[in-house]
Parts: structure tokens; C-alpha cells; sequence
């Protein structure tokens, strides 16, 4: 009966030994979780406006151009199709609608600033805007397009041919967007080696510099990043002319970026200034939407 009480005893013990390291873990979990959220609440939080824009269907059908888009989108399937069937490739359709709403937002690049409207996409990792190579030279004061056009009458009218005629065959993609000069920034860097991104809806390509980019316009609360890649468009695709942005800003991982370079977002997590988390937060009424660096909003969130 003595031996019995005792191995009673012995295991209490044990039992209150281990419930007491539960009670400790449990402890430990709860202030470790305590401090993230601490960490969190008192970090700064940057928002950046989003602009709600027509959307492309929208702005074709205004000009009358919609059932030509409608073709060329469409032989454009057809033809990708074939290319994959040819090949022994699956072929994957993309069910995503682009054409009904997009939204932009504002981004400044460089010393001084300079403003980009760009579409924020989740699906890639890559930023870029147009180089100012992509976009037509200023024209001079007295020398006309009707002048100015290749061949003779250029050679013979135009002053400053290199600033003032376009060069016969030669397309600006980027025309009517802003336009990127990184060697007018203070605070740009060259960076060696190209780049092509290949989208759903086109494809664009250019060179890459180092800059400052700061999320949000000149006046707000922003998120600034130094030494971020920049990619330079010197050529995009026929889709993004019309679009009233002037480039794309890539927010997925670094794993997806065509050269494995660290987005901005990305970066500014390396650079220990923000926590790896963003919200977005859109509403169909009232044109309220923004997207949230380094916060969660439980009461503003989309998925």
C-alpha cells in the first residue's frame, strides 16, 4: 500500500512537471505572437491611392474600334493555339477578362522625381516604365511633322535632324506615355543586361538602371526604396499604347521575376522597411480603393 502511495506521488510529479513546460510553451507562444503583432501595430503604414480607369473595351468602343480588337484578340488565340498543338504542347486557355476594370496608381522614379501611372499586377514580378528612347524626340520650334517627315524634304528643312526627324521605319511604342531618362537623375545607376517579359496581352522588353522609387505621388506618405531595378521599356507591345498607364509595377514573389530580380516591394522588405505583407482594398461604390504597405486591415481587404 506504502510503494502503491508512492508511485502515486512520483507521478504527479511528473504529470505537474509537464504540465508546468506546456504552461511554459504556451507562455512563450503567446508573448512571441505578442511581439509580432506589437511590431506590426507600431510599424509604419504606408497607403497608396488607387485610380479606378475606363476600361479598354470601354475607351474602344467610344472610338469604334472594338470589333477590329475583338479580330486581331482573336486570331492572336488561334494562332497561339496552333503554335502549342504544333509543338505537342497543352494548351491552356486563359479565362481571365482584362477588358472590364483596371486600376492604376502613382509611383514616382529618380532625382528629381518624376511621376509613372502604372497597373499594379499580383501575377507578375517585375517593374518597368518607358525609356526615353521609347518615345518620339521633342520636335523643334518651326520645323513641322508635314517637314519633317523621312527622306528629302528632312534632310533639307530640319536644322537638328537627330532631335527633329524621325528616323524612316523607326516606331515609338511609348508614344503619349511619361518617359523614364535615367542619365537626367541624380540618383540613378547603370545596371548591365536586358530584359523581355512575355504577358497575356503582349509582350515588353528594354535595359535596366538602379534608382530610388517611391510608392504613392509627389506630397503623400510614401514608401521610399533606394537602389531598386528599374527596368527601362524601349519597346511595348501594340495593347499597352492605348492604355492610360506607363508601365506596370510587378508585386509577386522574386521567383517569378524574369531575371530573379527583387521587385520593389520585395526590396524594401531586404531593406528591412517594411514587413512581407500588403492589403488591397477596393470598393465597387463610391470609388474608395488603395493598396496597403506593410499593414493588414481586417475591416479593408480583398481577396
Amino acid at each position: 500500500m506504502v510503494l502503491c502511495f508512492e508511485k502515486v506521488v512520483v507521478a504527479l510529479k511528473i504529470l505537474e512537471i509537464s504540465v508546468s513546460r506546456e504552461h511554459c510553451e504556451v507562455e512563450m507562444q503567446l508573448i512571441l505572437l505578442l511581439c509580432i503583432m506589437v511590431g506590426l501595430t507600431m510599424a509604419a503604414v504606408y497607403q497608396m491611392p488607387l485610380v479606378k480607369i475606363d476600361s479598354p473595351r470601354i475607351r474602344m468602343m467610344r472610338k469604334g474600334t472594338w470589333r477590329e480588337a475583338v479580330k486581331q484578340r482573336n486570331a492572336a488565340r488561334i494562332k497561339a493555339r496552333t503554335a502549342a498543338l504544333a509543338a505537342g504542347d497543352t494548351y491552356r486557355q486563359n479565362v481571365n477578362d482584362y477588358y472590364d476594370t483596371q486600376y492604376i496608381a502613382n509611383v514616382t522614379v529618380g532625382t528629381p522625381e518624376r511621376t509613372f501611372q502604372v497597373v499594379l499586377d499580383t501575377g507578375s514580378a517585375d517593374f518597368w516604365i518607358p525609356d526615353i528612347a521609347c518615345v518620339p524626340p521633342p520636335k523643334e520650334k518651326g520645323c513641322e511633322a508635314s517637314v519633317c517627315d523621312s527622306g528629302a524634304l528632312c534632310k533639307i528643312f530640319c536644322p537638328n535632324k537627330d532631335r527633329c526627324c524621325v528616323e524612316a521605319g523607326k516606331k515609338y511604342t511609348c508614344a503619349g506615355k511619361h518617359a523614364y531618362d535615367w542619365r537626367t537623375s541624380e540618383t540613378s545607376k547603370q545596371k548591365e543586361g536586358t530584359w523581355e517579359i512575355e504577358y497575356g496581352t503582349g509582350s515588353a522588353c528594354g535595359e535596366y538602371s538602379k534608382d530610388i522609387v517611391r510608392f504613392g505621388d509627389v506630397g503623400e506618405k510614401r514608401l521610399e526604396v533606394n537602389d531598386t531595378v528599374v527596368g527601362r521599356a524601349t519597346k511595348i507591345a501594340e495593347f499597352f499604347k492605348d492604355l492610360p498607364m506607363d508601365g506596370i509595377l510587378g508585386l509577386a514573389f522574386q521567383a517569378a521575376s524574369t531575371s530573379f530580380i527583387a521587385p520593389p516591394f520585395v526590396r524594401a522588405y531586404q531593406l528591412h522597411i517594411v514587413d512581407p505583407i500588403f492589403t488591397v482594398y477596393m470598393r465597387s461604390v463610391g470609388g474608395e480603393q488603395a493598396l496597403l504597405l506593410h499593414a493588414f486591415d481586417e475591416h479593408q481587404r480583398s481577396f
